[in-house]
């Protein structure tokens, strides 16, 4: 098994979701999955289901995870502060007039 990213806390009457969950094996990490998992994500979230705000969540002790995300052009919105199991998490964004930015800059790292 590679790994393992999805939507969810997905609302269908505000158009936004997030995308996370994500874990990928020793071998794979830094390598091209990632990246292309989160260029099409994104892009059936935007082009086809007609999203307007794709959030990434991590945690503020998971630099792997902000650096991964922020290479994907994604902004950096805010810590929430024991959002979730009493941890803070930093939340990140990709809204509907990042993404054809966005999608170019993935395209190019693909």
């Amino acid at each position: 098994m590679v790994g393992m990213t999805r939507y969810l806390r997905i609302s269908d009457s505000h158009k936004n979701l997030n995308i996370g969950w994500t874990w990928y094996g020793p071998d794979v990490r830094r390598t091209v999955v990632n990246t292309e998992c989160k260029f099409l994500m994104p892009q059936y979230a935007f082009e086809t289901w007609g999203a307007v705000r794709a959030e990434l969540i991590t945690t503020t002790a998971h630099t792997r995870s902000q650096n991964a995300i922020e290479r994907l052009g994604a902004q950096r919105e805010d810590i929430l502060r024991k959002k979730y199991n009493g941890r803070d998490y930093v939340v990140y964004s990709i809204i509907d007039e990042d993404w054809a930015g966005v999608k170019a800059r993935l395209a190019a790292l693909l």
